[in-house]
């Protein structure tokens, strides 16, 4: 009985005197995992156009939390936010068309929206984009356009992207062959903590001479000082 008066007291005050759920109430909500809250919160705000409240109406559907699972609601959702220039729905409406989550596979539209994401500074985007020019996926296949995306993503902090540039130079793909480029990008993947481009590294190092590997790390260092530009 005194847990309903409370009830009953609390729903009075907040008839009287509550202030309106904001977006950071519905935000909070969500990160510490009360998706059912989250999303009676956030709906409203997407319904009004937030693209941020959208994407994560999106993700909740898209991962059955606080709902059903459910890939169309999720690719309605995170498509609004997507149009509206969020770069993480832009992403995440890439990878739905790559994977056929929710709609029918299409690499091209994967293609597209990874790029709008890229060109917003999104690094694994920019490696997506690199990896579908090398493989013809999606677009035709350019192994120039590949080796440029993949130095955007290393620029943008992609840490896949030194070995791929790398794998790029040994093989002359896209670019001529070159040893100590490819030294340069495998010093770099070796620096970075990659245990299994030191091995790639020192194999390389036995085509060139002593200068020429010296010259190679020198240029790594100044690489990575300069954010890889220009490299």
């Amino acid at each position: 009985m005194m847990r309903l008066l409370n009830m009953l007291l609390i729903a009075l005050i907040c008839f009287t005197g509550c202030a309106p759920a904001t977006y950071e109430d519905g935000v909070k909500a969500y990160d510490e995992g009360h998706y059912a809250d989250a999303i009676s919160i956030l709906r409203s705000f997407a319904n009004k156009g937030l693209a941020e409240a959208q994407y994560k109406i999106g993700l909740m559907y898209q991962y059955g939390r606080g709902v059903n699972q459910d890939y169309a609601q999720a690719v309605k959702w995170i498509s609004l936010a997507a149009e509206q220039g969020n770069i993480d729905a832009q992403f995440n409406i890439g990878f739905m068309y790559k994977n056929g989550q929710g709609v029918v596979q299409d690499n091209a539209q994967a293609f597209r929206w990874y790029k709008l994401a890229a060109e917003q500074g999104d690094a694994v985007a920019s490696s997506n984009i690199g990896f579908m020019y090398a493989n013809g996926i999606g677009v035709m296949q350019d192994n120039a356009q590949a080796l440029a995306w993949y130095k955007l993503a290393a620029e943008q902090g992609d840490a896949s992207a030194p070995s791929k540039i790398a794998l790029m130079y040994l093989n002359g793909e896209g670019v001529k062959q070159d040893f100590i480029s490819a030294y340069i990008w495998m010093h770099i993947d070796a620096t970075n903590g990659n245990a299994n481009a030191v091995e790639a590294r020192d194999l390389v190092a036995k085509k060139l001479t002593k200068q020429q590997v010296l010259t190679a790390q020198k240029l790594a260092k100044a690489c990575q000082a300069n954010n890889y530009k220009h490299c």
